[in-house]
């Protein structure tokens, strides 16, 4: 081979070489552009399940704890209100609620109706501890391509938990298989999964039991303080009556009413007004 063919050949190999290089440079650089937008993406979705589960269970356990202690306290409310709920009918001087000015009486009915107040209270100081993801260059794609507004990831989506929980409600509250136990129905918590389809929700049906409340001593008090008022016969004479068949009773002379305190229910009473009208109780003479 002659000096110019040797030249032409080892230019060819030269220029061949380059174009190899550059061609494999051009190709692991789309391959890493094509990594960065859409492979990245792919590990996402099994990590976002898993976080929206872990908020999903802190959720329901705070639900649960709040019922707990809800509980406690609307019972306690209740009794200290004679068995009404807080805001209803008029109070005495010394803060006792006067059962002639309210209108039908129902304990069970207004335990419900304060636990369900004091429920709201505690909810309401619920705060997510939801993690967001950092967002890379793969999810930004995402969420362009989801149609994903800014309010619905990161800050604005640990706020869209927190109000799910804040705004639960009570769907309904019944006798569970346990005698000592009541069963609180929630309405649905739905929680979105984080950089999904704004469709794709993860679903908690709350279902907590709470003690049963027993309310026989508001039955045994009204039994025997209902033919004590309505000038059926002396307040004085009939409760010294009943003060023999509830003992630790105590009755309180406040003007024209009388304080009553049994225990931890406190109400006040006029003894010339009959007692308001309790459509469960069958009264015992």
């Amino acid at each position: 081979m002659n000096k110019r063919g040797l030249g032409f050949l080892e230019l060819f190999v030269t220029v061949t070489l380059v174009l190899f290089v550059v061609l494999a440079f051009a190709m692991v650089n789309h391959n890493n552009e094509r990594e960065k937008k859409y492979v990245e993406a792919v590990g996402y979705g099994s990590i976002a399940l898993v976080k929206v589960y872990d908020e999903g269970a802190g959720a329901s356990l705070y639900v649960e704890r709040s019922v707990q202690y809800a509980a406690l306290a609307a019972r306690k409310s209740l009794d200290a209100n004679g068995g009404y709920a807080s805001g209803e009918c008029k109070k005495s001087k010394s803060g006792l609620l006067i059962w002639s000015s309210c209108a039908s009486f129902d304990p069970e009915k207004n335990f419900s109706k304060e636990f369900q107040l004091v429920l709201k209270k505690y909810l309401e100081n619920y705060h997510s501890s939801y993690c967001p993801f950092e967002e890379t260059f793969a999810l930004k794609n995402r969420k362009r391509d989801l149609g994903l507004l800014p309010a619905e990831l990161g800050a604005g989506l640990v706020k869209e938990y927190s109000d799910s929980v804040r705004n639960e409600k009570v769907s309904k509250i019944e006798q569970s298989e346990d005698p000592k136990k009541s069963l609180v129905f929630f309405e649905p918590l739905n929680l979105r999964v984080e950089y999904f389809s704004k469709d794709s929700v993860y679903t908690i049906d709350p279902k907590v039991m709470m003690p049963k409340q027993d309310f026989n001593v508001y039955q045994e008090v009204y039994n025997q303080l209902f033919s004590c008022v309505g000038g059926k016969q002396s307040f004085e004479e009939c409760s010294s009556v009943v003060s023999n068949k509830l003992p630790g009773i105590k009755f309180k002379k406040q003007d024209d009413l009388v304080g009553v305190e049994y225990g931890s229910v406190k109400f006040a009473l006029d003894p010339r007004v009959q007692l308001p009208l309790w459509e469960r109780i069958e009264l015992v003479s």
